[in-house]
């Protein structure tokens, strides 16, 4: 599925000089059975309201999945800096892993605030924080790039006439 930006943003982004500023946003959702709230972070140092939620300003860095070529598919990773109590509080309460979007917004000069791609849904695989910082493995609850692609398979019993 391809994601398209719109054309405002796609001239902001080639412009050598712009006042549009594009945003990462970060969304912990728990599971059900969770007591904690849902974290929502933007990658800047003051927090801003976007689509009715306030979002956490609050640094972090997105590592993508390795690209070598072994048989293994890599995790990305989010290592947030550990500046609001709430992240950790958050982090403590979880009994399951919790879902994970990201996206990004292009907010112009003068405020408006306009969603260019949107969320891509993840799974915490694993969390771990210390002092500095909250580190997130991201992954996906199933395997469906290893799963078969149908769900007959050709063998001999199955199709006698391919094996000749």
């Amino acid at each position: 599925m391809p994601r398209g930006i719109s054309l405002e943003a796609f001239r902001e982004l080639i412009a050598q000089e712009t006042s549009d500023l594009f945003l990462f946003l970060f969304e912990l959702t728990p599971n059900d059975t969770s007591d904690a709230e849902t974290i929502r972070l933007v990658n800047d140092t003051v927090d801003m309201n976007f689509d009715g939620y306030n979002w956490i300003g609050c640094p972090f860095e997105l590592s993508l999945p390795s690209d070598n070529d072994d048989d293994s598919i890599s995790n990305a990773q989010v290592r947030v800096q550990n500046v609001d109590r709430r992240i950790v509080e958050f982090v403590r309460r979880l009994d399951a892993k919790p879902k994970a979007r990201f996206g990004v917004v292009r907010m112009t000069y003068g405020g408006n605030k306009y969603l260019e791609i949107p969320f891509m849904n993840f799974q915490v695989t694993s969390v771990s924080y210390d002092v500095m910082e909250v580190t997130a493995q991201l992954g996906y609850e199933q395997d469906f790039l290893s799963a078969p692609a149908t769900s007959d398979i050709f063998d001999p019993q199955m199709a006698p006439g391919l094996f000749i």
